[in-house]
């Protein structure tokens, strides 16, 4: 999950990733507990369009070595400007 908001005045712009997981001791795989960490707290260059959410979303992805783990992303319309 993501979450972008601008500071008032629409001076800077800031990016917070959050990784929602699901997580189980090794010896009891069957008790599932809901994780979530703040992966990543950014300041957003420019205005909230999506090559500059990608571009950083992209880099925390890979920072974390979690590309591939990753199942989808989702995005408000309205959320970002084209």
């Amino acid at each position: 999950m993501f979450d972008i908001w601008s500071s008032e005045g629409n001076k800077d712009n800031y990016l917070s990733i959050t990784a929602h997981y699901i997580n189980s001791p090794k010896d009891k795989l069957d008790q599932w507990v809901l994780k979530e960490v703040q992966l990543a707290f950014a300041e957003l260059e420019g205005h909230h369009t999506r090559v500059n959410i990608t571009s950083i979303l992209a880099n925390v992805l890979k920072w974390y070595g979690i590309c591939g783990k990753v199942t989808y992303v989702y995005c408000i319309r309205g959320m970002y400007r084209h």
